[in-house]
């Protein structure tokens, strides 16, 4: 998406969220790069997007260490997600929820049965708060 589609997006009542300047594996980055990848993707999209908040970040490729989530959160952001599969439960860390796959193929009552019921819940790793 360039800034136009962005700004459309946006003003559809969507949002846009952050996921890193160049897409890395994070678990594979020094600290201070990591950090640079995390924050600066938040604000160059802000930016672009003339000031509008980005207040949701996604680790690329599901990939995060430890000390990523303290990151994400003094980055600014309100939450992030992992690419763990379930629904968000009470008590769930807000810089490492699960997320519920959309995709173009789920058809409504997938969604559903996805956000609805527990479909979704049985893909949480065991023993997963």
């Amino acid at each position: 998406m360039d800034a136009a589609q962005m700004a459309r997006w946006c003003a559809a009542g969507h949002e846009i969220g952050a996921h890193t300047v160049h897409h890395v594996h994070l678990d594979q980055l020094d600290g201070g790069t990591a950090r640079h990848e995390i924050e600066a993707s938040g604000v160059q999209l802000q930016a672009l997007l003339g000031g509008m908040p980005v207040s949701h970040f996604c680790y690329p490729y599901g990939d995060f260490a430890p000390a990523h989530p303290a990151m994400v959160a003094q980055s600014g952001y309100a939450s992030a997600t992992t690419t763990a599969r379930g629904r968000v439960r009470a008590g769930d860390a807000m810089m490492a929820l699960p997320r519920v796959p959309v995709l173009r193929s789920t058809t409504c009552a997938q969604l559903w049965l996805k956000v609805a019921t527990g479909y979704e819940d049985r893909r949480r790793r065991h023993g997963a708060a």
